[in-house]
């Protein structure tokens, strides 16, 4: 049906899309950070990632600048929750990057299950 890779620092946000996923059929891998991301994604198969702007280490708008140049068939969806040090939203620069959507925590599951379908049938 496809295979995604979740990239979210947050446990429980990598564990609950994992599920919400995997229970619509889809093949699941996660990823904490941006350099666990590139690492999975060079391993191959992968049709969509979804990717959390807002992480240690290699935040996401690094990691997206880098798989869409080494990938850059791969669809990916950007969410993100915000950064308590700043006001600044990152999504639009996500879409702007290359990200193919763009969802702000909380987000509303079936609009999410909406686009990746759509972004993994075309």
């Amino acid at each position: 049906m496809g295979s995604i890779l979740v990239v979210d620092d947050d446990t429980s946000v990598r564990t609950f899309l994992r599920s919400l996923l995997e229970v619509e059929g889809y093949e699941v891998r996660t990823a904490q950070d941006g350099t666990e991301a590139l690492r999975s994604l060079r391993e191959g198969g992968i049709d969509l990632v979804l990717l959390d702007l807002i992480m240690p280490d290699m935040e996401g708008l690094e990691t997206l600048m880098i798989l869409k140049r080494e990938q850059p068939e791969i669809k990916v969806i950007a969410i993100s929750g915000g950064c308590k040090m700043t006001t600044m939203d990152f999504l639009p620069t996500a879409i702007k990057m290359g990200a193919n959507e763009a969802f702000k925590k909380p987000f509303n599951n079936s609009e999410l299950l909406q686009a990746v379908s759509s972004l993994i049938n075309h």
